[in-house]
């Protein structure tokens, strides 16, 4: 049976980590537009992937579970102090560290959502 969970947390993975390696070559300097608009649209898609998953629950038959919600709660602020690294131009410092977070985070969703 095709679970829609299962098959978003997938591609939210590997536009994850297509995210984080052409953010490692954005840190290089390697920063063409093209690689730039590439890193952009897999933040904003991984990002709406990743609320999509975190909403569905609510809307679920297991009701709402704090444990959950504290979790996807972190990974949303992960999320966000890492757009703010990279707005304070502090992205070489701290782009590879929380790259690889929210590396381990999707890998987390995989499998939350696949073992069940």
């Amino acid at each position: 049976m095709f679970k829609i969970n299962i098959f978003l947390a997938s591609i939210g993975l590997v536009l994850a980590t297509a995210s984080f390696l052409s953010g490692m070559q954005l840190i290089k300097k390697d920063n063409t537009a093209v690689i730039l608009k590439i890193h952009r649209l897999n933040g904003y898609i991984t990002f709406l992937i990743f609320i999509s998953l975190a909403l569905m629950p609510l809307f679920g038959k297991g009701g709402i579970k704090p444990w959950a919600i504290t979790a996807w709660g972190a990974g949303f602020g992960i999320s966000l102090f890492k757009i703010w690294a990279v707005k304070a131009k502090k992205g070489y410092k701290y782009g590879t560290r929380l790259g690889i977070i929210l590396f381990i985070i999707w890998l987390a969703i995989i499998y939350t959502h696949v073992v069940k």
